[in-house]
Order: structure tokens, then sequence, then C-alpha cells
């Protein structure tokens, strides 16, 4: 019974990461809500990461750390590529390049893997997207 609820999990799981993989970026326009999917993407990857599974320092639970962290960057890089075709178009060209800053800074604390500035990196990140929907 335990082998085959196992075998379920684990079947949800990478049923899970195949749809995640499978989502294409699709360029979202500067309408007064910058970047909401890829925010919630990044959101979503956070709550994630900051997660803590029982026996969190199994090789397999590190690995998917890993695998979520470097999901995390690409989301990131994914949302900077989008920022730059946004730049010309935004309102308020402070909160823009500050936003844009905090999701630098985000990336870059995420292939450290440090939870500490990971979490600072990505509250501030939260708060300048959210200056920026005022």
């Amino acid at each position: 019974m335990k082998t085959h609820l196992s075998a379920l999990y684990l079947l949800m799981g990478c049923w899970t990461l195949a749809l995640i993989g499978c989502q294409t970026a699709q360029p979202t326009a500067l309408t007064g809500r910058v970047g909401e999917d890829s925010m919630s993407r990044i959101t979503t990857l956070y709550e994630r990461i900051m997660y803590h599974p029982p026996q969190r320092f199994r090789k397999p639970v590190l690995e998917r750390q890993d695998r979520k962290l470097s999901l995390l960057q690409e989301e990131c890089d994914r949302l900077l590529a989008d920022m730059h075709a946004w730049e010309l178009k935004a309102t308020r060209p402070d909160a823009f390049a500050q936003f844009e800053t905090s999701i630098q800074q985000l990336r870059t604390v995420s292939g450290a893997a440090d939870e500490t500035c990971l979490r600072a990196a990505y509250e501030q990140a939260l708060a300048d997207w959210r200056r920026l929907q005022e």
C-alpha cells in the first residue's frame, strides 16, 4: 500500500514539474500591472524554496532544492528580458529602475543559495513591485 501511495506521489510530482516546464513565457504588456504573471511564478518558486521538508539534508531533497533555485534564476532572467521592452513605456522610471535592480539582486542571491539573503531580496523585490503598481 505504501509503495502504491509513494508511486502516486512521485507521478504527481513529475506531472507538476512537466507542466511547469512546458509553460511558455508570453510577453506581457505594460498596462498598469507590470509582470504580474512573472511575479506570481517567482512567488510560487520562492515559497517552494523556503519550504523545508522532513529529511531536507538528503541528496534527492537537496537536488530538488537546487533545481528550484535554478528555476527562480531562469524566471528572474525572463522577467528582466521582458522588462527591457517595457522600459521605454514606463510612466515612473525611478520606481521601474528600483524594481529592475531588486529583481537583479534576487537573481544574484538565488545563485548563492543563502536563505537569509534570499528572503531579504525577495521581500525587497515584492515591495518594489507593489510600489510600482501604485
